[in-house]
């Protein structure tokens, strides 16, 4: 293969999120957070978009979905959103977490969360479970 992955790197392929096991001759093991093994073959890897959360540097930001109701204050909320991922222990201090508003849905304001993290492995999930 062309070295752009390595046993350790995080990456995502289709539906597949996990750190690279082993790479052989005719498919990659990757470890999902759940302790499953998948193996994906070597073709899919040559031919299909493969992103690699470590390749070249551990950080990565995340994009946390949030929606609040019309009636929340949203100033309040968003406060509140950037007070938890600034407490959180894996958001880095460097570059700040920040909230955006991205739009008035059908049932709630839409709004995201964006941080950085230096552990991919642990995938994005910073509640305890995959937000």
């Amino acid at each position: 293969m062309d070295r752009s992955i390595k046993p350790g790197d995080v990456i995502v392929v289709g539906d597949s999120f996990g750190w690279v096991n082993k790479i052989g001759v005719r498919a990659v093991s990757v470890i999902t957070r759940d302790g499953k093994e998948h193996l994906i073959p070597n073709e899919i890897l040559m031919t299909q978009e493969v992103e690699n959360w470590s390749f070249s540097d551990r950080n990565v930001r995340v994009r946390i979905p949030v929606g609040v109701g019309y009636e929340t204050d949203l100033r309040l909320a968003q406060k509140l959103m950037l007070q938890a991922a600034t407490e959180s222990p894996r958001v880095l201090r460097s570059p700040m977490p920040n909230v955006w508003l991205l739009s008035y849905g059908e049932y709630a304001v839409e709004h995201e969360i964006l941080a950085w993290i230096s552990d991919p492995e642990q995938g994005w999930a910073m509640c305890g479970r995959t937000c």
